[in-house]
Formats: structure tokens, C-alpha cells, sequence
């Protein structure tokens, strides 16, 4: 048994990572991450922000806190690298990304605290903060809290936590797996694509999608684009 994750505090934020540039603020493409990973084998970590879908926040090098992009950046003005460049390459890769306070809700500070924090919020705290999205029914949260009960207290619980993992062929764009138990299986397809994408497969039952809807063709069904289904 593994331990799964997408996000630590040593890595920038899942959504800039792992989507096309311009895709980090899409709930759908966010919504499918979570399928992915929390569907998997083993005990899946889930970082701080990450299930409120935060964000890499841009930062001039004087807001930075880490001595590892400090000592990069030294080292790329000795050897006559664009400083623009560095800046750019930091708001992608830092550590810091993950660091930033935890957003709360829309007050000062994102509400983490009174006082000036040790590190910059990300501005777009005012918008993405746990406070808005408790009181959303299809806000990414509400999805990752759908997915967990989909693990502790659903019908296919057992085959989520004990089941082996089996990858299944699909588009070069799709990740596809099945988890297995003993004779009871469940299917896990999740589109990383940015268009639509036509897997063989058939629906007996559905559990749960990232999109209400769902398109089946004969023998076939088309993915939307970022469109993650849990079926049988």
C-alpha cells in the first residue's frame, strides 16, 4: 500500500503543475485531479489548500521566502541569466507556492491571521477560500468530501480501500484504471485532454462525475474535456 498525493511542501500546487497553463482555475479540470488521485490505492494525502483548489501565487524575489530560489537566483545573476526569466521560473516552481497561508475566506489576511504573514497571500484569496466554498454544493470541496464518502461509506468502500489497482488501455490523454476485490471491480476514467475523447467502455452504473453530463455513443463513451467518471 502506497501513499498517493499530488501536493506537498516541497512542490508548487497540483492545478498549476499538472494542467495546461490557463486550465489552474477550471473546477472541472480541478474536480478531475481529485478523481485521480483519490480513487487510487492506498492512503491518499491531501495538502493544505489543495482541496480548495489554491493556487501558485506570483511573487517579486523580495516576497520569496525560500533560500533555495535565493541561492538560485544568485547564481543565475553571476552567470548572466534574464532576471525576468528567474522570476517566471520561481512563480512556477517554487516551494513557496505551496506555502502561502491557508485561505480562509475574504477578510484581511484571508482571514489566517491579524498580523502581516511571513509569507504573500495569493490575491485571489477574495474568491477561492473555504468559507465561500462550505456554503457551495458544487464547489471542489463539496467534491472532495463527495469522493471521501465515496471511500468511507459507499457500496464500493472495500473495493476502494483494499482493491488492487489495474491499468486500463484508453486514449494517450486519458488515464484509465480499475480497482479490483476479490469478483467486484469499479472503473476510474479521467481525461487530462482539453478536448473530447471516445473510450471503449459501457456504463452499468455510475457513481460519481466530475460533469452532469454524459455522453454515450453505441459501444463507446465520450469523455468531455477533464471529465472524470467512477462507473461500473
Amino acid at each position: 500500500m502506497g501513499a498517493p498525493y499530488l501536493e506537498n511542501h516541497d512542490q508548487p500546487r497540483s492545478l498549476n503543475k499538472f494542467l495546461p497553463k490557463g486550465t489552474e482555475s477550471s473546477l472541472v479540470a480541478a474536480k478531475m485531479l481529485a478523481t485521480f488521485l483519490l480513487m487510487q490505492r492506498g492512503t491518499p494525502f491531501i495538502y493544505q489548500g489543495q482541496e480548495i483548489g489554491m493556487t501558485n501565487c506570483a511573487m517579486s524575489i523580495d516576497e520569496h521566502d525560500d533560500l533555495h530560489v535565493f541561492k538560485l537566483y544568485e547564481w543565475g545573476l553571476q552567470h548572466n541569466y534574464d532576471q525576468q526569466k528567474m522570476i517566471s521560473y520561481f512563480a512556477a516552481r517554487s516551494r513557496d507556492n505551496a506555502r502561502t497561508p491557508f485561505q480562509w475566506n475574504s477578510d484581511l489576511h484571508a482571514g489566517f491571521t491579524s498580523a502581516s504573514p511571513w509569507l504573500k497571500i495569493n490575491p485571489n484569496y477574495t474568491t477561492i477560500n473555504a468559507q465561500e466554498q462550505q456554503q457551495q454544493a458544487d464547489s471542489l470541496f463539496s467534491f472532495y468530501q463527495q469522493l471521501i464518502s465515496l471511500r468511507l461509506h459507499s457500496e464500493i468502500r472495500d473495493i476502494l480501500i483494499h482493491g488492487t489497482f489495474i491499468a486500463l488501455e484508453a486514449p494517450e490523454n486519458v488515464i484509465a484504471y480499475r480497482r479490483v476485490l476479490k469478483d467486484q471491480w469499479v472503473n476510474i476514467y479521467c481525461n487530462f485532454n482539453d478536448k473530447n475523447e471516445k473510450v471503449n467502455s459501457h456504463i452499468n452504473k455510475l457513481y460519481l462525475s466530475n460533469i452532469k453530463d454524459l455522453n454515450i455513443e453505441s459501444e463507446h463513451i465520450v469523455l468531455n474535456p477533464y471529465q472524470a467518471i467512477i462507473f461500473k
